[in-house]
């Protein structure tokens, strides 16, 4: 039995058979997931960490599984024999007729050597490279209904594979996290859980990538351990990520600070002069947290955090004139939302809040605010002008920027554990940039 057909009759059938290919990728791509999932098995025998452990416990099992073994089973016997399938193409005028292949013999060698003794040097080569292309042209394609139509039982067989594997994705004994949404819609027969892990370990990869000129610039980093009987908080030379990796553009290093909480200990407030690193304290707390929640290791040494079921940050936002409301009036209703939403294991973050009213009155708020703070004993860090809420209760930490001794115009970037001093260093500040009054005057024409 043969089909055949002339080039004039060829057009049209790529897309008619691109499922014929679709159905051989999927087929490939399955093998490809058998294979590499039973190697990160093996490769798993040799790790110590406990987390990679209890992932080879869960692939273990996935692995062993009747579902799993069917799977292997049925893309091995199918790819054998769809690599078994031999066809012959005669090309005669305008036609091509694809047959069975009958155990012809290949006559090239004997043409070869039939011709080699007229050859007197070397001549140019016109063999045809074919491209690497994934996709088929319009001949393959037609060739490839030819050779389906031949072979119908086994390219049925290879219809019904996808179909079964085309329902959802088979689990695992561990249920995949909430919220998480994998595509399973090219590959079908992959795990939940194997898709998720393989796309953590993307971003892990990529996390190790991203920190290795940082480590390199002699920054440390660490896995934190997590307090979750106590409140009992550390870490040692930490810094702020985001500038960390804008001064590696220029060969410079953040100064690290360090901070600890113990026993009823629980909010930090911040004061000290004007661009002294109190905001970036404040956002590193942050990072930190956000990266030890995620796995990562952290900027910092001997690093013990809050293991925090959501992050409330409060900082600076312009005033969205569209919502009719004052600044005020914003600051105030983003607080009611975080004290709604936010939970024991919360952490919170404040930075300059009301900044937009009068001291008395941004004094008189600040403190009903960390009376609440305080009541739901909330982990938190506050930053912020207002120097008597580093003494306003006894879960209050007070730490302070700090300036060159001698030099107010310059600062440290060092958050000390200290009293608040009430100077802000401001004047000196302006004066460095030449905005004092008199310096305006000087400058302003008579």
């Amino acid at each position: 039995m043969s089909k055949s057909v002339t080039f004039a009759e060829i057009g049209g059938h790529v897309r008619r058979n691109a499922h014929l290919q679709r159905q051989r990728d999927q087929l490939d791509a399955a093998a490809i997931y058998c294979a590499a999932v039973s190697a990160l098995v093996g490769d798993l025998n040799t790790v110590e960490s406990e987390g990679l452990r209890a992932l080879l416990g869960v692939l273990r099992t996935y692995t062993e599984s009747e579902a799993f073994k069917t799977l292997a089973q049925a893309t091995q016997t199918l790819r054998t024999a769809l690599d078994a399938v031999r066809y012959t193409l005669l090309i005669r005028d305008n036609r091509i007729t694809v047959r069975r292949d009958e155990g012809e013999p290949d006559y090239s060698p004997q043409v070869e050597r039939a011709f080699d003794r007229f050859r007197l040097r070397a001549v140019e080569t016109h063999a045809f490279r074919f491209t690497d292309a994934i996709e088929m042209n319009a001949v393959e394609a037609r060739i490839l209904d030819g050779v389906a139509q031949l072979y119908a039982e086994l390219f049925s067989e290879l219809g019904a594979f996808c179909e079964r594997y085309a329902a959802a994705p088979a689990a695992l004994a561990t249920p995949s996290p909430a919220g998480r949404a994998v595509d399973f819609a090219r590959y079908p027969f992959i795990a939940t859980q194997v898709a998720t892990c393989e796309r953590e370990m993307q971003f892990h990869l990529a996390w190790l990538d991203y920190i290795a000129p940082l480590r390199a610039a002699g920054l440390t980093f660490s896995y934190p351990e997590f307090a979750t009987d106590d409140r009992a908080l550390h870490a040692d030379h930490a810094f702020d990520l985001a500038l960390a990796t804008t001064l590696a553009g220029s060969g410079e290093t953040p100064v690290d600070n360090a901070f600890h909480l113990q026993d009823e200990e629980r909010i930090f407030v911040v004061t000290g002069p004007n661009q002294s690193g109190k905001t970036t304290f404040a956002r590193m707390l942050g990072q930190l947290h956000h990266l030890g929640g995620l796995g990562c290791c952290v900027p910092g040494a001997n690093v013990r955090l809050l293991l925090c079921d959501r992050i409330f940050t409060h900082f600076e936002r312009r005033e969205d004139i569209a919502t009719r409301r004052s600044k005020l009036e914003d600051d105030l209703m983003r607080l009611h939302e975080t004290f709604i939403h936010a939970s024991h294991d919360s952490l919170i973050l404040f930075n300059e809040i009301f900044d937009s009213t009068t001291y008395a009155d941004a004094l008189y708020l600040s403190r009903e605010i960390l009376a609440r703070l305080v009541q739901r004993e909330f982990v938190a860090a506050w930053v912020t002008f207002i120097d008597e809420l580093a003494t306003a209760d006894p879960s209050v930490v007070s730490m302070a920027g700090s300036i060159v001794p001698g030099d107010p115009t310059q600062r440290t970037y060092r958050i000390e554990r200290r009293a608040a001093d009430g100077i802000a260093y401001a004047l000196s500040l302006a004066g460095k940039y030449r905005l004092t009054y008199h310096a305006l005057l000087e400058r302003l024409p008579t």
